[in-house]
């Protein structure tokens, strides 16, 4: 407030800036926003765009991989269950599908063996189609099961009518763990009903795996053949318990796979 002869004139002083701008009036101190040009935009989304294009594979490779993983340890588990159940039958593995005709055993494939015998922690059911924990492949979706969950045991253990040239002949009772390189025998594998199928949809999932060479062509079966699910390949279990990959045409064309 100042006094000018008799009359009072107010004087607003205008507040200072302590910030960035010492001494300057707050009132004119004015702050640019600079906005994003649609230019600018389309740069930042185009490199948003490659860098998934580039981590997109990679991350569906390790999805892949991850699975088969879970794969190959489950089929090693059902190769142990195996051996407990022959602990508990005379040194005797499962067949894949106990004779009906005998009294009391009625259509029980071998998923259900290894449960009734207490090999493994999983309910048995009818008809042996187990679909769950160890017996489904990860690979597998639902539409695309039948019986199983995507695994089937090779047929020379349980079936007479598989390559008459087998060493260890079939029986109703499974095969006998009196077997010299069980490296180069295959157990169980992945599989699915061949492209001859017509009774059951080719494709879906079977509990049975045929020998390629001595049985049926796999090109036209209508039985178990192997299912490529994992990079192109069959997961196969050996009798030793080591897991691996095969091709489909090796599977069909190499007979020194089946001839044990």
């Amino acid at each position: 407030m100042i006094n000018i002869g008799q009359k009072s004139v107010m004087i607003k002083k205008e507040p200072r800036s302590r910030g960035l701008y010492p001494g300057l009036p707050v009132a004119s101190i004015k702050f640019q926003v600079s906005n994003f040009t649609l230019i600018e935009l389309l740069v930042v989304i185009a490199i948003i765009a490659i860098l998934a294009a580039l981590l997109l594979p990679a991350l569906r490779a390790a999805r892949e991989q991850a699975k088969g993983s879970v794969c190959r340890n489950n089929l090693r588990q059902l190769c142990l269950s195996m051996f407990t159940y022959a602990d508990n039958h005379s040194g005797y593995m499962p067949p894949v599908n106990m004779d009906s005709s005998l009294p009391g055993n009625g259509s029980t494939w071998w998923p259900s063996l290894l449960a009734n015998a207490g090999a493994i922690n999983e309910k048995a059911v009818s008809y042996g189609d187990i679909r769950t924990g160890i017996f489904l492949c990860p690979c597998v979706e639902p539409d695309g099961m039948k019986f199983g969950g995507g695994y089937g045991l090779v047929r020379t253990w349980g079936s007479a009518n598989c390559n008459t040239n087998h060493t260890y002949k079939s029986t109703t009772r499974g095969k006998s763990l009196r077997i010299t390189n069980p490296s180069y025998l295959l157990v169980l594998g992945d599989s699915e009903f061949g492209s001859g199928a017509t009774v059951y949809p080719a494709g879906k999932t079977y509990m049975e795996l045929a020998c390629a060479i001595g049985g049926p062509n796999w090109l036209t079966s209508t039985e178990g053949v192997g299912a490529t699910r994992h990079n192109r390949l069959v997961q196969f279990v050996s009798l030793d318990g080591h897991v691996e990959g095969r091709s489909f045409d090796e599977l069909r064309t190499d007979s020194s796979i089946w001839s044990h």
